[in-house]
């Protein structure tokens, strides 16, 4: 199976396709970093590549586990890497986008093909379309919350085009037919055309988006907005105007309750699907040790629920704050 950027496609669809043969084993083997997994691993030609909290972007053999290449950034690595062509593109938190090459010898030292420098804390995940590499900027460590879409030429990272959104981000953006959607810290959901370099539209929400996505399918945006909002929204791509809006998929979040699900939707043929925290009451003495959390399938055409499935983790609801895993759709 091949799964080469975070939700499968420049469209985020988080869905795919795919010829499956059922392993006639469990789970042939595991391999341990020494830090916390937040982005997902893709994978290509039977190769895994991921980063994680160590610092580290690792490439390992999908067969057996073993260890291909690894290179040590200077920050947390967040971000889901993307492949194209012969090269891998990933973002730390020390600010920079690297390009490897997908592959480097035994006799080769395993270094950048190039890095760019945004000087903030950027952790969304990259696209690369038509040979440009195009993501958002995060938070500076000046304090400055200016944020920027930035397109890059995906052979040496030099800067095509950087746009001020006037507000960071944590979210990743997706891309259809010349427009790039985005959403950034304040609730913000947008859309730049890169023909004329302007933005076409642009909606507030209630929610802040981090670490989630904007997909878009036939010129329909769609995205969960959490926090105080709790809600699946369809948008037309050309002017940002609301085509349907879920109902609540969640208690609305109060003072008192945990909140930020940072989970983003998939698209599969007629369906649009969830993964949604609900929220619950928590006070530092609680004795609660189990929280849930509930997948939605729903009417791509109108937004109507055709059916949910709850599931119990034995963490408190304190402890799953910040939900950030979003559902895979394949076949």
């Amino acid at each position: 199976a091949s799964w080469p950027m975070f939700k499968s496609n420049i469209s985020r669809e988080g869905s795919l396709y795919e010829v499956l043969f059922p392993s006639p084993t469990a789970c042939g083997w595991n391999f341990n970093v020494q830090g916390k997994i937040i982005g997902s691993p893709i994978t290509k030609g039977n190769i895994v590549y991921f980063g994680s909290r160590d610092g580290s972007v690792w490439s390992l053999d999908g067969l057996t586990g073993e260890v291909l290449w690894q290179y040590s950034t200077s920050g947390y690595v967040d971000s889901t890497p993307v492949l194209y062509e012969q090269f891998l593109y990933v973002i730390s938190r020390d600010g920079k986008i690297y390009c490897f090459k997908q592959n480097y010898s035994e006799t080769e030292d395993c270094v950048p093909v190039w890095t760019y420098d945004t000087e903030s804390k950027t952790f969304s995940s990259p696209i690369v379309v038509d040979d440009m590499v195009i993501f958002v900027s995060g938070a500076k460590d000046t304090g400055q919350t200016d944020g920027y879409l930035y397109i890059l030429n995906y052979i040496n990272g030099n800067i095509i085009k950087k746009y001020n959104l006037g507000i960071f981000s944590s979210a990743s953006v997706s891309y259809e037919n010349g427009k790039i959607y985005y959403a950034t810290s304040d609730g913000t959901v947008g859309c730049y055309n890169i023909s004329t370099d302007s933005l076409l539209w642009t909606k507030k929400s209630l929610s802040s988006f981090n670490y989630s996505a904007i997909s878009n399918k036939n010129n329909v945006v769609y995205y969960y907005a959490g926090d105080m909002d709790r809600r699946v929204y369809a948008l037309d791509g050309n002017n940002g105007y609301v085509l349907w809006v879920s109902t609540y998929l969640s208690k609305v979040a109060t003072e008192n309750t945990s909140a930020t699900d940072n989970t983003s939707v998939s698209l599969f043929e007629n369906k649009v699907f969830v993964n949604v925290y609900p929220t619950s009451v928590w006070e530092p003495a609680s004795q609660v040790i189990n929280s849930s959390q509930t997948i939605f399938c729903l009417d791509i055409s109108n937004g109507n629920i055709l059916w949910k499935k709850d599931f119990y983790v034995n963490k408190s609801p304190k402890d799953s704050f910040g939900l950030v895993s979003s559902p895979a759709v394949v076949n």
